[in-house]
């Protein structure tokens, strides 16, 4: 396969993956919990296309061979970026359980209440980490600054 060609197959399939991954995330991200697994497998699929060892190899070949300068240097860029990318095959699975525990932690993130413990009549008040965050940074009293800390 001619350099061009490579380049042209390569950069439609990193823009399909990448585009679902977009996708899957900014609904996933927006709180749309449907899309959590769609959203991992999506992002498991990037994560492959970088790290693939066969195109790796292919575009390393196409950049030997090429005479051309422009294709020549374009070659590079990807050759360049599947570089950055690899890793050896027995740490993409852990690579995979870390992505969904951060997809679990985010997910709890989205959904957990936040607020504090009022400590003069023990119930739990209802606010948001930005106000609570704000207010540590004003509130006169000491006492009321760590509460909103915990």
């Amino acid at each position: 396969m001619k350099g061009i060609e490579l380049l042209n197959e390569l950069n439609a399939e990193y823009l399909k993956v990448h585009e679902d991954y977009e996708w899957n995330f900014w609904e996933s991200y927006m709180g749309d919990k449907s899309k959590d697994e769609d959203f991992i497998e999506t992002k498991k699929k990037l994560e492959n296309f970088k790290t693939d060892k066969e195109s790796s190899s292919k575009i390393l070949e196409a950049y030997e061979a090429e005479s051309n300068p422009d294709i020549k240097k374009r070659l590079g860029y990807r050759k360049q970026f599947f570089e950055l990318y690899q890793m050896p095959e027995e740490l993409k699975g852990l690579r995979d359980s870390i992505m969904e525990l951060e997809q679990k932690i985010d997910s709890n993130r989205k959904t957990r209440e936040t607020g504090y413990k009022d400590p003069q009549t023990g119930e739990f008040v209802k606010m948001s980490i930005g106000v609570m965050r704000s207010k540590m940074m004003t509130e006169s009293d000491e006492n009321m600054r760590k509460v909103y800390f915990r």
